[in-house]
């Protein structure tokens, strides 16, 4: 039967389909095919940390990282399927036994998430995971599977979500997800959902693992604001705490200085004050534990008098008029600032200086030994020999990690878990240990196969 419809009618029928609604167009979907079953494989590779610095902890609880992450060749793989149905179903199985396969995996939060951000009809969904990456690793193994989830979902119903929608999703969901959504080589920051690509560059990596060790990230983090606290000699100090969280797309925290910074640095060095001379005369040329001392030092905005880089102490001498309210305000926000970069801040009166010299290099030398690694300096290293603060903070517990670092000197824990990786590599088959050798950085985060 034909029908003549008004022009308008004909063209408002056109505008409504030009400019459907994304639930008019995730519907229209499904009743314009034949087949109401539909299923995809996705690829999801792991990741290493190549650096993990931390540089505070935030006011949502989570801690604020400098991090270059990078994709390699160690997949997990979802086959996820869906058909239409009465009502809305998440269904998990896989090869793992180390996984749960119900609400408490990350995979069925990222399902539930997507269906949520959508508003998708009815459906029952299925989700196979071939489990290849080790868990609690630090390989990002359960963060790269519910990326996968949201990409695979997405290229299910045909992309009802941008590519800057899912970056929305894995924000949410997780601090990891971003990286392995997008792959290849990216500095991170925040929690690590701000990424900043990098060039690529292709090299072999090899993993190693003890088989009986996980440490979650919960357990990594932990354990770092536990040793930081342990790590100040000062009364009342507090782990370094960011006051503003740094988001997505939010002002990035940096430790570059300005020009003016360093060419104020270098008058001051020229003019010291009386009690700075005297000081620098009994700390300058390794006096102190053999310890590198420099005087007047950028660090951001700011000029610390005396820095050890390598413990992170900076010394302050302050004469009287660091009494008066102000400049009691001024050195109350100088001193969080650095605290927040990593840094002890240890202040002494320029009377001290010249009262009793001695007492106050005891108390420099004091400050020191606290601030050197345990052993005297030779136990596993201070927090500036490694790229990672949390293999840091975890290593003095673990005889696995040790044993790693003692065989393989130059190898690299990997985020906050228990693997280690070396790039150019192999390491050799041992008891004990699960062992990846020849894996290949690559240029590519989650994607269909």
């Amino acid at each position: 039967m034909n029908k003549k419809y008004p022009k308008i009618s004909i063209s408002n029928a056109k505008n409504l389909r030009t400019n459907a609604t994304t639930p008019e167009k995730i519907l229209w979907t499904y009743l314009r095919k034949s087949s109401d079953n539909r299923n995809i494989k996705i690829q999801c590779p792991a990741k290493i940390n190549l650096t993990l610095k931390i540089t505070g902890k935030r006011e949502d609880g989570y801690h604020n990282i400098d991090s270059i992450m990078q994709t390699i060749s160690l997949f997990d793989y979802l086959t996820i399927s869906i058909e239409k149905s009465d009502k809305t179903e998440i269904i998990l199985s896989g090869t793992s036994d180390e996984i749960p396969y119900n609400e408490k995996n990350l995979v069925h939060k990222a399902c539930l998430l997507f269906l949520e951000e959508t508003k998708l009809p009815a459906h029952r969904i299925s989700v196979f995971i071939e489990k290849n990456i080790p868990v609690a690793a630090g390989l990002a193994g359960g963060s790269t599977d519910a990326a996968g989830m949201l990409y695979g979902l997405n290229k299910l119903f045909d992309e009802p979500l941008s590519r800057e929608g899912l970056h929305g999703l894995c924000a949410k969901l997780g601090s990891d997800l971003n990286l392995c959504l997008e792959g290849g080589r990216q500095k991170t920051s925040g929690r690590g959902e701000i990424l900043e690509p990098l060039e690529f560059e292709e090299f072999e990596v090899s993993l190693i693992k003890p088989e009986n060790l996980g440490i979650s990230a919960k357990e990594a983090y932990t354990k770092f604001s536990e040793k930081i606290t342990n790590y100040s000699p000062l009364a009342g100090s507090n782990p370094p705490t960011l006051t503003l969280p740094l988001e997505g797309g939010g002002k990035k925290y940096s430790h570059q200085y300005s020009e003016f910074a360093k060419e104020k640095s270098k008058e001051l060095r020229k003019n010291m004050t009386d009690a700075e001379k005297k000081l620098w005369q009994y700390i300058r040329k390794e006096q102190i534990n053999g310890l590198k001392f420099r005087r007047q030092q950028p660090i951001g905005p700011y000029i610390a008098d005396f820095i050890c880089q390598p413990i992170k102490l900076i010394i302050e001498l302050d004469g009287g008029q660091h009494n008066e309210n102000e400049n009691i305000k001024y050195d109350e926000k100088r001193t969080e600032y650095l605290q927040n970069a990593g840094y002890i801040v240890l202040r002494i009166w320029n009377n001290e200086i010249f009262q009793n010299i001695e007492s106050v290099v005891e108390k420099i030398i004091e400050t020191a030994n606290s601030l050197t690694p345990r052993g005297g300096g030779l136990g596993w290293g201070a927090r500036d020999a490694y790229p990672n603060d949390l293999e840091w903070a975890v290593i003095d517990d673990y005889k696995e990690l040790q044993e790693i670092k003692k065989l393989y000197p130059k190898s690299v824990m990997s985020g906050s878990g228990s693997t280690y990786f070396g790039i150019d590599t192999e390491f050799k088959p041992q008891k004990g240990f699960w062992i990846k050798n020849n894996l290949k950085s690559i240029p590519y985060g989650v994607k269909e196969v």
